[in-house]
């Protein structure tokens, strides 16, 4: 008997998951939701996400429904249409809105979530990110019986994932995301197949992964190098890392530690500090270094190319968030 299967997710993290139902015997995705095209680039032409691409280039049928909500055309549209394609399993993947009780109710064995962390810690919207900026070791995928209240479903199985020291968020995702297809070609067969029972959540370690901010990407030279380290691996790509140089905002890319280097008593902290080829910016605890520097509004330097052409003095003072260093 073949089971049918409804597919929603949107980034590229959830591309993964779509490939893994193409590998799984005895299911048939039936349909595929995804969110609606955004504009993007210089021309602001509007572009399909990575999701509707992938399903595009396998045939699925594609939905894109503006809003889920009872009551709204475009919800109720896509919920009869949802209906008549009679899924059995809904699997999701990072679809970016929260699901609907009416819809969660329809299938027969309900939906499943492909979660990137270990259950109950990072519930929420980033856990890969805030994973990251905690300096987790472990990190994994969780797949997860979905209810209405936010990834707090009974999990089937977690498969963990250590987290290497030089992981930022997009080579951490790329390995979550192709650990999320063996995850959902393990258990599904498993869940249709009523060979694997969900358990509940334990309240010990549950934290949330609460969304990223922009503000949240300025240095505040409070934090240790290690620290400061941890979130500009966390913050890749968005928000980055910066703080305020010559009255000006100043981006902070591709940061490392700097290993052997011991603080300067007679500089403080929050100032830059030439090092050979190197820039690095004094912390309270030690130096951290970035291999790239870009001032607002200009294009990206390599650190001895900004160095050298802003005439970088050694000492120089930065303001970041919570800063009592002024200005030099």
């Amino acid at each position: 008997m073949t089971r049918r299967i409804f597919f929603m997710g949107t980034p590229q993290f959830s591309v993964h998951s779509l490939e893994a139902l193409e590998k799984i015997e005895g299911i048939s995705v039936v349909g595929v939701s995804c969110q609606p095209d955004k504009p993007k680039g210089r021309g602001q032409k509007f572009q399909p996400c990575p999701v509707k691409e992938q399903a595009l280039s396998l045939g699925y049928p594609i939905f894109q429904p503006k809003t889920l909500k009872k009551g709204h055309p475009d919800g109720d549209q896509f919920f009869e249409a949802f209906k008549a394609l009679k899924p059995d399993l809904c699997v999701v993947t990072a679809y970016g809105r929260i699901i609907p009780k009416r819809f969660l109710n329809w299938p027969q064995f309900g939906f499943v979530n492909v979660h990137a962390s270990l259950l109950p810690r990072w519930r929420g919207a980033a856990p890969i990110q805030r994973a990251i900026e905690a300096g987790d070791k472990e990190t994994g995928i969780a797949i997860m019986d979905m209810i209405y209240e936010l990834d707090a479903g009974d999990v089937y199985r977690t498969y963990p994932l250590p987290i290497q020291h030089d992981d930022d968020t997009p080579s951490l995702s790329l390995k979550l995301a192709q650990l999320s297809q063996q995850a959902l070609i393990e258990t599904i067969p498993d869940i249709l197949n009523k060979k694997i029972t969900p358990t509940p959540q334990p309240n010990e370690g549950l934290i949330y992964a609460h969304m990223l901010s922009k503000s949240e990407g300025e240095i505040s030279f409070d934090l240790s190098a290690t620290e400061l380290y941890r979130k500009a691996k966390a913050f890749t790509p968005w928000p980055g890392l910066y703080c305020h140089f010559r009255n000006q905002l100043l981006k902070c890319h591709e940061p490392y530690l700097v290993a052997g280097e011991s603080s300067r008593p007679n500089l403080s902290i929050g100032t830059f500090i030439r090092y050979q080829k190197e820039l690095h910016i004094q912390t309270y605890d030690g130096r951290i270094g970035f291999r790239a520097y870009q001032p607002a509004g200009k294009k990206r330097l390599d650190a001895e190319t900004f160095m050298n052409g802003y005439q970088i003095r050694d000492g120089e003072a930065l303001v970041g968030a919570n800063s009592t260093t002024s200005q030099k």
